[in-house]
């Protein structure tokens, strides 16, 4: 008999705190590599935003600049968000496309909120205001991503002088 009580005090394994403290370990190490996944893929959304931002915005600029001299914008484009305002002697056109989350465009109209604004503002170019304009685009995400502190980050900014001199929704 008292070798089965000594064989019970040598047998080897793991105490409930044991176990209690391996759990706790492994579930804070799953924490965290759930937050780099999190993270990891939110960076991911980002990156193909950005890479949409840049095709939508060169497209836009490309249009602009094969659009025919004295074009009606309004016309010529088929946008709903076209305005144009005076600054001095110049006439400013602002140009306002949205889309949704899959990057198809979306209609002001729509019950859909867009996700994406893209706004290219149009003003000639001082040293030649008859044959060139000034084009400042920029792409917007209008809710912010999970790691990012920014409200509405801009995804992509672009400055181009374009080859036109336009008629704009106001002229």
């Amino acid at each position: 008999m008292t070798s089965d009580k000594s064989f019970l005090r040598n047998r080897k394994g793991f105490s409930l705190v044991e176990m209690i403290i391996a759990v706790a370990v492994l579930s804070l190490m799953g924490l965290v590599i759930i937050q780099v996944f999190i993270h990891s893929d939110s960076l991911n959304r980002k990156a193909a935003d950005m890479d949409h931002a840049v095709s939508v915005a060169t497209n836009l600029v490309e249009k602009l600049k094969t659009l025919p001299e004295k074009a009606d914008l309004e016309k010529t484009l088929k946008t709903e968000a076209l305005s144009t305002t005076r600054v001095d002697a110049w006439s400013v056109t602002t140009i306002k496309e949205f889309y949704d989350r899959n990057w198809k465009p979306v209609l002001v109209t729509s019950s859909q909120s867009p996700e994406f604004t893209v706004t290219a503002v149009l003003q000639p170019d001082p040293k030649a205001p008859e044959s060139l304009s000034d084009v400042n685009l920029t792409v917007v995400r209008e809710e912010k991503y999970f790691h990012s502190k920014e409200a509405k980050p801009v995804l992509f900014t672009l400055k181009a002088a374009v080859p036109l001199s336009v008629k704009g929704g106001g002229n």
